[in-house]
C-alpha cells in the first residue's frame, strides 16, 4: 500500500482526491488541475466593489471629520421645510429638507436649507436643534446629530469592508463549489 497526502490506498484502486477539500487548497484550480475562469469574478468583484465602496466611504468620512473639527456649534430652530420632488419613470418621490435659522458667530441670523433630507418633516417646525456650520461659509450647515454626520460614511465604509473581506477569502481559501459563471462544470 502507498500513502498519499496521510491516506493509504491499494495499488490500482480508484483515488481522487476530495473536490472541495482539493478547490479550498488551490483556489483557482478544478480537481483536473485547469484554471477555473468562471470563478474569478467571485475574486475580482468584490475585491474592486469593496476597494470603491471602501474609498468612498473613507472620503466622505475624512471630509465630515474636517468639518466637524473647524465648525462652530450653535442652537438654531426648524423654521420650514423645502419640498424636492424627484420624478422617476415609476413613481414620484418626495423629500424634504428642514430649513434652520441660527445665530452666527458676528450675532447675524442666518437660514439654511439642509442638503440632507426624508420623505417626512423632520424634524418638526419650531423644533430647536443644534447646528454645526463653517464659519468662512455660514451657508454649509448641518444638524449635529451623529446619524446626519456619520451614517453614510460609516455604511459605505462597512459595505466595502465586508466586500473586501469576502474577496480576499475567496483569494484565500477558493470558491465553494458551485459558485460559478457559465453553467456547470
Amino acid at each position: 500500500m502507498k500513502a498519499r497526502e496521510g491516506i493509504a490506498y491499494k495499488r490500482g484502486a480508484a483515488y481522487a482526491p476530495s473536490p472541495a477539500r482539493f478547490v479550498s487548497r488551490q483556489p483557482y484550480l478544478d480537481t483536473r488541475g485547469e484554471k477555473m475562469e468562471g470563478e474569478k469574478i467571485f475574486v475580482v468583484l468584490p475585491l474592486c466593489v469593496g476597494s470603491v465602496f471602501s474609498l468612498f466611504g473613507l472620503c466622505l468620512a475624512l471630509n465630515t471629520l474636517q468639518f466637524v473639527r473647524s465648525a462652530v456649534k450653535t442652537p438654531g430652530v426648524v423654521v420650514g421645510h423645502a419640498k424636492h420632488t424627484i420624478q422617476g419613470d415609476d413613481r414620484t418621490s418626495t423629500y424634504y429638507h428642514a430649513e434652520i435659522e441660527f445665530d452666527d458667530q458676528g450675532g447675524k441670523r442666518r437660514r439654511v436649507t439642509l442638503t440632507q433630507g426624508n420623505g417626512s418633516k423632520s424634524p418638526v417646525e419650531g423644533h430647536r436643534v443644534w447646528v454645526l456650520y463653517d464659519p468662512s461659509n455660514p451657508q454649509d450647515a448641518r444638524l449635529s446629530r451623529a446619524s446626519d454626520l456619520w451614517l453614510f460614511p460609516l455604511v459605505f465604509l462597512a459595505m466595502g469592508l465586508l466586500a473586501l473581506a469576502a474577496g480576499i477569502w475567496a483569494l484565500c481559501f477558493g470558491v465553494p463549489q458551485g459558485f460559478t459563471i457559465g453553467g456547470p462544470m
